[in-house]
């Protein structure tokens, strides 16, 4: 999936009284934003690292970052760079014993068309394909905070070019992971950026929007990373509590 391709966040720098100098950071989303700053320093202590990831938090202006201290009695100049990246790439631990709901209505049944490590669509990749009808209401399958909404396209085609016409719902969980709901229709979405939902609370309707052979909902758990993000399995209620993963070509009815 397509998304964060641009990121309301902005680096500057902010001399201080003393003769330091601090560098800040907006971040005007709703997700956690990894930075990746580089300095190129001349006569200037900090304790920051090339190697430092550093988190901006979500809808914060002005959060220090680095703090520059010029050398006394040494000429000094310091120039900085940054690439941003979506959610905290440090998070290593998430909840992996939670209980998810199946993201439909309740007494109804959906068949999953494509599982974990899919041929189609899903290689190397845990994400659930379920075989809905556009139109098909579609729920929160955890409790989190609505931090993406993206429901203006309403083109689809069965190779990469369409990704960008993708409509979907993201929702950070309180273990720092992340929920994916895609494919929804046109203005399919009934949340908004910064809401927070309860498990099982209705986010929007499915449709067949974006990279797709025909309507269907894409569901996917993962947690951020630099260069991908990382997908995980997670365990569905399937009816009296217990847990499973879902299997591919089964019918999972939701209690």
């Amino acid at each position: 999936m397509l998304f964060c391709q641009t990121m309301d966040v902005n680096i500057f720098d902010e001399p201080q009284p003393n003769g330091d100098v601090v560098i800040k950071a907006d971040n005007h989303e709703f997700f956690h934003v990894s930075v990746e700053l580089k300095l190129d320093l001349k006569g200037v202590k900090t304790s920051h690292k090339s190697s430092d990831i550093l988190v901006v938090q979500p809808r914060t202006e002005g959060q220090i970052l680095v703090t520059l201290s010029p050398i006394p009695g040494k000429s000094w100049s310091y120039r900085s760079s940054f690439k941003a990246h979506f959610g905290n790439v440090n998070l290593t631990q998430y909840d992996s014993s939670f209980l998810y709901e199946l993201p439909f209505e309740p007494r109804t049944q959906e068949i999953v068309s494509q599982g974990y490590f899919g041929q189609l669509s899903h290689q190397n990749e845990y994400a659930i394909d379920f075989d809905m009808d556009s139109g098909t209401a579609v729920h929160a399958a955890r409790g989190g905070q609505v931090v993406q909404v993206v429901d203006i396209h309403n083109k689809s085609c069965p190779d990469a070019s369409c990704t960008q016409y993708n409509n979907y719902v993201l929702v950070e969980h309180d273990d720092g992971s992340y929920a994916d709901y895609a494919h929804l229709r046109k203005n399919g979405a009934v949340v908004n950026p910064g809401q927070t939902i309860e498990q099982g609370e209705l986010i929007g309707y499915s449709g067949n929007t974006g990279w797709t052979t025909g309507p269907h909902l894409h569901f996917s758990v993962f947690i951020p990373s630099i260069n991908k993000r990382k997908s995980i399995p997670v365990l569905f209620n399937i009816g009296n509590g217990q847990g499973a993963q879902l299997e591919e070509g089964k019918m999972y009815q939701r209690n």
